[in-house]
């Protein structure tokens, strides 16, 4: 049904979920309520999840009331579950942080994910920009294999974390999210409270 959906066959005047008594369930987004606040932090990789879970839950004074998992690349399909449930807390209430790899695969799922939320009026996707600056102090990873050849993320990004990240792109490598250390994810959700 979802490939059907795509086409021709569905659209105003045509077919459509409610002529066809159907109803589109979004994907389940993995989450973890973390604390009383109403922001939600979204993270690429799976590691950097349970760090950030184990690390929001040790520390107050925060406003991410959730941690969730993104999947990889599955996140852009997930949003509308934004405005559904996240971790039983109910539609997302706060702002949503996303944090991934730097790489433009991570950028894509971020930029991809956000135009996603806005197809659905679910709310903004904001980029963790403090975390994404964390991963410039750490070593490049696969120095001259990573192409960049396209500007993916640059509009997501915003032009000055765009422009920090100018080294990166230049060595042609990627920083993972797992290489910033759990204490730097404590610090930047007690700096946004």
């Amino acid at each position: 049904m979802d490939t059907l959906a795509k086409t021709m066959l569905f659209g105003p005047g045509r077919l459509s979920f409610d002529l066809l008594a159907c109803r589109r369930v979004p994907a389940p987004l993995p989450a973890v309520q973390v604390g009383p606040g109403s922001d939600l932090l979204v993270v690429e990789n799976s590691d950097t999840y349970w760090v950030a879970v184990t690390q929001l839950k040790r520390h107050a004074g925060h406003c991410i009331g959730a941690v969730a998992w993104g999947s990889g690349n599955a996140f852009p399909s997930q949003v509308h579950t934004l405005t559904v449930d996240i971790a039983g807390l109910g539609p997302v209430r706060g702002t949503v942080w996303y944090w991934g790899d730097l790489d433009p695969a991570g950028l894509a799922i971020a930029s991809d994910a956000s135009r996603a939320s806005a197809q659905v009026d679910g709310p903004p996707i904001q980029p963790a920009t403090q975390l994404w600056s964390a991963m410039l102090s750490r070593p490049l990873q696969d120095a001259g294999r990573i192409s960049w050849t396209d500007r993916v993320g640059r509009e997501w990004l915003g032009d000055e974390l765009w422009a920090a990240i100018t080294p990166v792109r230049e060595a042609a490598a990627r920083i993972a999210q797992e290489s910033v250390p759990p204490q730097a994810i404590a610090t930047w959700a007690v700096s946004i409270a």
